[in-house]
């Protein structure tokens, strides 16, 4: 799997040891996560492939906003043949988008290199221009159960209301 020709395959430069990360080429650059479809919900596999911002916009990527629940990682990703433990939360999350057609993801948990305490430094100052070159923000909130889908269909009652109110007296009337 490789990028644009700017771009870094991961698999390039990749550290001693059983990572599924190497050096990024440069610190403003980032990872995306292929994900593989599947309809096998025991093994989940991708790989990590580097972007410079610009190219990342091109390929157009999805930045995942999710609940990371307890800071527990029981789970295992496949990255880049390489064994990634990952939270209950987005291992959840992940099982749902290999069952569609997931493209390129940026989720922080596994873009970023968690051990690297530096690369997660710089990753994080760039956290806001990789929320808005993304081709869309898709935010996880958990496995649906009845408290879910009751909240998200109140949201889907509430939002058109909240911009006819918008449009027609302004922001001003969100903040009475």
């Amino acid at each position: 799997m490789s990028g644009l020709s700017t771009s870094v395959d991961s698999n390039s430069k990749t550290k001693a040891g059983n990572s599924p990360y190497s050096d990024l080429a440069s610190a403003s650059n980032i990872r995306l996560l292929h994900l593989e479809t599947s309809t096998n919900n025991e093994i989940i596999k991708g790989d990590l492939i580097e972007y410079t911002i610009e190219d990342a916009k091109k390929v157009g990527y999805c930045a995942m906003s999710y609940y990371w629940g307890e800071p527990v990682f029981d789970y295992e990703l496949i990255v880049n043949g390489h064994n990634l433990p990952i939270s209950q939360s987005v291992r959840e999350m992940l099982a749902q988008l290999s069952q569609e057609e997931p493209g390129h993801l940026w989720i922080d948990q596994i873009s970023i290199n968690q051990n690297d305490l530096a690369e997660r430094a710089s990753q994080v100052s760039l956290m806001t221009n990789i929320y808005r070159t993304a081709e869309r923000v898709q935010v996880w909130l958990g496995k649906s159960d009845n408290e879910i889908e009751s909240t998200f269909h109140w949201m889907l009652d509430i939002f058109p209301k909240l911009l006819a109110i918008v449009d027609d007296e302004g922001m001003g009337q969100l903040e009475k």
